[in-house]
């Protein structure tokens, strides 16, 4: 399960083992089948959600890479912003959305590490986040925490360098910010915009993935709703509907919390 959760074809993990790709291949049919698992792709979540596929390896990118292959939605964003904080080693990063529904603010869909006070909201007024949407990629490599006393992010971490780029949909319109945050000055901070503009791209998609997801369901509930007169055709669509996503993590409900260690490596 760990080395379906890296990502590895069939015929390498069989390599690893030794043994024969055919037997490789039943067992992971095998494993499916008693997990009620439909492809290799649920397998891997399954094997990073209950950490079977550790992030940790000799090329940390291009393990986060594998990773993040076989994810998508909420799941690729949180494997995404945990990767960043270990590959990196900074104290936390983040994946957040403009909200439609609170103009000038940005909602928090990923962060790492989790923890016990919950930020699910942050006003753009006072925040780094504004100079990050505006300027496309923005790092501050020092003394963040106090230029931007209002920031409640930058100030549950005591901030020092923040780094964050500009999120993007398949139209290019703006739809969320990445961002990474460390408690001492980077000043070989270089790197840092480098990774994030490399994981930008498909972190737009899934923020625009889970913002789509959510639109449907809230168009479901509404069409579900007894007090309207829906015709029973258009009731089969949406059952139709709610049976591929009403298991997305996008509708699980589950909130965002945030806290943080107060010892981690340096960069």
């Amino acid at each position: 399960m760990g080395l379906i959760g890296q990502g590895l074809p069939s015929q390498e993990i069989a390599n690893r083992l030794h043994r024969s790709l055919k037997t490789i291949q039943s067992h992971r049919l095998a494993i499916g089948r008693k997990l009620g698992l439909h492809n290799r792709v649920e397998l891997a979540r399954l094997a990073i959600r209950y950490g079977l596929a550790p992030l940790s390896s000799p090329s940390p990118a291009a393990d986060l890479e594998r990773v993040l292959a076989v994810s998508a939605g909420i799941e690729f964003l949180r494997a995404l912003v945990r990767g960043l904080t270990e590959m990196l080693e900074v104290r936390a990063a983040l994946v957040g959305e403009l909200l439609s529904d609170h103009p000038r603010s940005v909602g928090m869909l990923a962060v790492w590490p989790q923890a016990s006070a919950a930020i699910e909201r942050v006003p753009l007024a006072g925040s780094v986040l504004t100079e990050i949407l505006s300027h496309r990629a923005w790092i501050q490599p020092e003394q963040a925490h106090r230029r931007y006393p209002q920031d409640a992010l930058i100030q549950a971490v005591q901030a020092q360098c923040v780094a964050g780029v500009t999120l993007h949909d398949t139209a290019r319109t703006p739809i969320g910010v990445l961002v990474l945050m460390h408690d001492q000055p980077v000043p070989d901070h270089a790197d840092l915009l480098t990774s994030l503009s490399r994981f930008a791209p498909r972190a737009g998609l899934e923020v625009e993935r889970i913002v789509g997801e959510r639109l449907i369901r809230r168009i479901y509930m509404r069409l579900k709703s007894p007090t309207r007169d829906v015709p029973q055709s258009l009731l089969e669509i949406v059952r139709g509907i709610d049976s591929v996503v009403g298991q997305s993590p996008a509708f699980t409900g589950e909130s965002v919390s945030i806290s943080y260690p107060r010892s981690h490596t340096a960069l």
